[in-house]
């Protein structure tokens, strides 16, 4: 038999030896590919929260700029170059105190439209005999580039500085008049980011700049050498030119220095982005110190695999510490989330419960305080409570409906409306609801597109807004309304971004006492109101801003104190003309009536069937009641083929609502035509695209209108009625 080998001390030897250099290298390779990992990840990290804090700071920077502009076009609107000479003096008062608090702006700066200046800032006189016809951003004001226009970094002829301008031209109804110029210095932004330590040591290389969408850089960090601009790669630019609003790449130019990682965002409504880059090289010199590091540590004298245990177990202590720290962390920022949004819904529902409450009782004082005085009054005497009773109830019908409209809950009747055909009517309207020492101007554009909008609701829109305008003039003031056709790129529109195309800018402007930020940036909540208890119920703006968005638009409030404030509305553009809907609108009011039918009603709720019933009878329909669908489809199925139209509430118990009892009645009985009714629902959109939908609260005129229309064009879906706007 032959011997077995023995396991002896040179085997183990072999393999102690062959592990003490197998384990080091693989814990060495592992521990290089997870670090450069995580330095690139850091590099990207770095680079991201760079461009971020970058972005938010350039971006209020670029905003101020365009309200200086704005406002610079209001003090010298209508003027020309000889009146803002004979006034330079009080108006370079103005632009300084515009200013003056403002270390961004350089100057601010006012040109005729030969290119000498009018008027500075900053300095008095102003140098009436320079020429800036020559500059980029004139050039391309006076060849009618739109907007506002940012120049590249120029240099001052007589100082030498760098800067560069935000400039805006001056038009009256001859063309072009001139421009208005804001400049910048780039030591604004690097200072600024000096400060905020966006230039780390630790990564060889890093740069954040700011650069139009051609390449040109208007500011960087660190400052370029005397005489030397940083040169963009053409590679960064060709991507900018597709790129979307921001992004993260990888650069390659051909060479070193532009093998680099970018993340750049761009600026809103302005083609000017913010960038903060590094060059591919700084990550791989951080991986090696950081793998020199590691050398230094875990190759020690003994290369014991005890010592590369211990740090090994070191590591994986530290990581469990941090998972469980951040762990720890996001658990008690998620009970502080949940008790700010529980502390909001509280806050929501006292408003909510304040607001309607106040609005119901005051209606329901009406209401029951008449109908308690009818019992003791003659007949002769009754119309009057009842007259006061109705209006009451119709208030509350509008006040639920404000609601829904802010909700988006509430269907809209859109069709084309021509608002150029209806100023004189829109004007009237709203020129009745202002006061005497109100001056009123209403303008539209003779070449207005037709929106398609609900006509009630864009009256209700433009009162609510007329009123608003009435209460911030108390002592008198101006009001104006106009509107033009706009072309909107994606993304121009504030609280729109994903709007684009074309639209109807309406613009409503008065003279007012304005509103505070904070205030202004409530102003579309509901519930949200500064006047007194009794005098509003916050829902008029809100209900605008319901209707602007349901209808496919936009809006946006500017108010400052003592300013003024500007709503601006964007609604699109109709693809149809008015007057075919007008037509088929006039075919729907000369329908006539149908001749009494046997009508099925099916009501949960017995006060609303029994007065629904009484009214239907009045018609002089015959009316069966259930309260179920199911009912419904129990007495349908008898066989029995006198029932000639269904009326339906939308909300219903028992797991089927009225929309799924509609179908399941056009399923089985095609030639009965269905009514639905309700006030609020979450499928009243989809119903009112397969059936006649009435609005709750009713009315016998509604009734008779939808009945009849139902009976004439059963087989044409659409919102008939809508009774709850103000006749």
């Amino acid at each position: 038999m032959p011997r077995r080998r023995s396991w002896g001390p040179v085997a183990t030897l072999r393999v102690l030896l062959a592990a003490s250099v197998i384990i080091p290298v693989a814990v060495f390779a592992w521990a290089a590919f997870f670090g450069y990992r995580a330095e690139a990840d850091a590099a990207r990290d770095r680079i991201a929260r760079t461009t971020d804090v970058a972005f938010e700071h350039a971006a209020k920077v670029f905003e101020t700029h365009q309200l200086l502009l704005g406002e610079v076009d209001e003090i010298l609107r209508g003027m020309s170059d000889r009146d803002i000479l004979a006034r330079e003096a009080e108006l370079h008062d103005r632009l300084a105190a515009i200013i003056h608090n403002l270390p961004q702006v350089r100057d601010l700066a006012v040109f005729g439209r030969d290119g000498h200046p009018l008027l500075a800032a900053r300095e008095f006189p102003a140098r009436h005999g320079a020429n800036m016809v020559d500059r980029d951003y004139f050039v391309a004001l006076r060849g009618g580039y739109p907007g506002t226009y940012v120049s590249a970094l120029l240099t001052g002829r007589t100082s030498g500085d760098r800067f560069f301008s935000v400039a805006r031209a001056r038009r009256s109804a001859d063309g072009f008049n001139g421009a208005v110029a804001v400049f910048v210095g780039p030591e604004y932004f690097r200072s600024y980011w000096n400060r905020t330590g966006a230039i780390d040591p630790y990564w060889n290389g890093f740069r954040v700049g700011i650069a139009r969408a051609d390449g040109t850089l208007l500011a960087g960090q660190p400052e370029p050498a005397p005489g030397e601009d940083w040169r963009i790669p053409d590679a960064f630019v060709a991507q900018l030119r597709v790129a979307s609003e921001q992004g993260y790449e990888r650069i390659s130019a051909g060479q070193e220095s532009f093998d680099r990682l970018v993340a750049y965002r761009r600026l809103p409504a302005s083609p000017v982005y913010v960038f903060a880059s590094l060059p591919a090289t700084a990550i791989r010199s951080a991986w090696l110190h950081l793998l020199a590091t590691d050398l230094l540590l875990g190759v020690p004298a003994t290369l014991a695999l005890v010592g590369i245990a211990f740090v090994a177990l070191r590591r994986a202590q530290a990581a469990e510490a941090a998972a469980a720290l951040a762990a720890m962390e996001s658990h008690k920022r998620q009970i502080a989330e949940e008790a700010v949004r529980q502390s909001q819904k509280l806050e929501a529902l006292g408003k909510l419960t304040g607001g309607v409450a106040h609005d119901f009782n005051n209606l329901l004082s009406v209401i029951i305080g008449n109908a308690e005085l009818i019992r003791g009054k003659p007949p002769e005497r009754i119309e009057r409570s009842v007259n006061q009773i109705i209006r009451a109830a119709r208030r509350g019908a509008e006040l639920t409906q404000s609601l829904l409209s802010f909700s988006r809950r509430r269907v809209l009747n859109p069709r084309p409306v021509d608002l150029a055909a209806d100023m004189p009517r829109l004007g009237e309207l709203l020129k009745t609801s202002l006061r005497g020492d109100i001056h009123f101007r209403c303008q539209f554009a003779e070449d207005l597109w037709p929106i398609e909008v609900d006509p009630g609701e864009l009256e209700i829109a433009l009162l609510n807004v007329a009123m608003n305008a009435r209460d911030a003039m108390p002592s008198g003031g101006r009001f104006e309304v106009t509107a033009r056709n706009v072309r909107v790129f994606t993304g121009e529109l504030p609280g729109a971004p994903d709007l684009g195309g074309d639209f109807v800018a309406l613009v409503l402007r008065d003279t007012g006492i304005g509103m505070p930020q904070d205030v202004a940036a409530r102003a579309f909540e509901p519930f949200f109101t500064t006047k007194d208890v009794g005098r509003g119920t916050g829902l008029g703006l809100s209900q605008v801003y319901g209707f602007v968005r349901q209808s496919g638009g936009a809006i946006d409030l500017e108010s400052l104190s003592g300013k003024g404030t500007c709503v601006r509305i964007h609604l699109p553009r109709a693809q149809r003309q008015p007057a075919t809907v007008a037509a088929d609108e006039a075919s729907l009011l000369t329908q006539p009536v149908s001749p009494p039918r046997r009508i099925l009603l099916v009501e949960d709720n017995p006060d609303v069937a029994e007065i629904t019933c009484e009214m239907l009878r009045n018609l002089g329909n015959r009316v069966e009641m259930v309260s179920r669908p199911q009912a419904a489809l129990d007495r349908l199925a008898t066989g029995d083929s006198s029932i000639d139209l269904v009326v339906s509430d939308i909300v219903m118990p028992d797991g089927m609502n009225g929309l799924q009892f509609a179908r399941e009645v056009r399923k089985h009985y095609p030639a009965i035509p269905v009514v639905l009714v309700s006030g609020y629902s979450d499928t009243l959109t989809e119903a009112g695209t397969e059936f006649a939908v009435l609005a709750k609260p009713l009315t016998q005129s509604a009734l008779a209108a939808v009945i009849g229309h139902t009976g004439a064009e059963s087989s044409a879906p659409r919102i008939v009625v809508d009774n709850t706007r103000r006749a």
